[in-house]
């Protein structure tokens, strides 16, 4: 088994489950500690991920396929366990059953990019299932519908008319959730960091304008604590 997993070939793959259990094992141990690992996370990516300044058709597409992936709508610590998790076993499993077949190992320069592909799809749906169960483990379900008039965060990309970006919020409960934001108005842009208010809501996706008033993400805050 040793052997099986340490071999070239199947390097990748078993490298790619060793980094999805370190990540995992750093994620508990922060939490353990009162800190936040996915918060360091989300701040090493950069803000303008999938946006251009230009945009153009390229970051049109890349923009879709973020959303198509989910980002926005989970924590993208959680999407990359899930990815690494996906990508490891498919590989061992591919490679085992090409093995007993043909008594050798795929060269990875075929196997890595077509379990990659294969990856994708089913990470995709996976993490859908978790975002459905993971909240319900945590707490009482919260209608989104009660986020209008609160105060998010941008985590991840910038947001424009028709480009939402990934946006943080804690609901009454003080509970942390992930959700798509994009301003109210065609002319603005909301980076990381921006906080802003929300006023309405288009089917997943939150339109919002620039925190006008501070003090309200502070007052919701202290109440969400209580």
């Amino acid at each position: 088994m040793i052997a099986f997993l340490l071999s070239s070939e199947n390097l990748p793959f078993t490298i790619a489950l060793s980094v999805m259990l370190g990540v995992a094992l750093l994620e508990g141990v922060s939490a353990f500690f009162g800190m936040e690992f996915s918060e360091a996370v989300e701040t090493i990516i950069p803000s303008d991920i999938g946006v251009d300044a230009t945009s153009g058709d390229a970051s049109s597409g890349l923009s879709k396929f973020l959303c198509w992936f989910r980002i926005g709508q989970m924590p993208v610590l959680i999407l990359i366990i899930v990815l690494l998790t996906c990508f490891g076993l498919i590989g061992l499993a591919l490679q085992g059953a090409f093995f007993g077949m043909t008594g050798r190992f795929l060269p990875g320069f075929l196997s890595v990019p077509a379990v990659f592909v294969s990856s994708l799809p089913v990470a995709r749906t996976l993490s859908g299932w978790l975002g459905r169960v993971l909240p319900q483990d945590e707490t009482e379900a919260v209608s989104e519908q009660t986020f209008i008039g609160r105060i998010a965060v941008i985590t991840l990309g910038v947001a424009a008319s028709g480009m939402p970006a990934e946006g943080r919020l804690k609901d009454a409960h003080g509970l942390t959730h992930y959700i798509q934001i994009e301003p109210m108005e065609p002319s603005d842009r909301f980076k990381r960091g921006d906080e802003i208010l929300l006023v309405t809501r288009s089917s997943h996706v939150f339109k919002g304008i620039p925190n006008p008033t501070p003090m309200l993400s502070q007052a919701q805050t202290t109440l969400s604590r209580k």
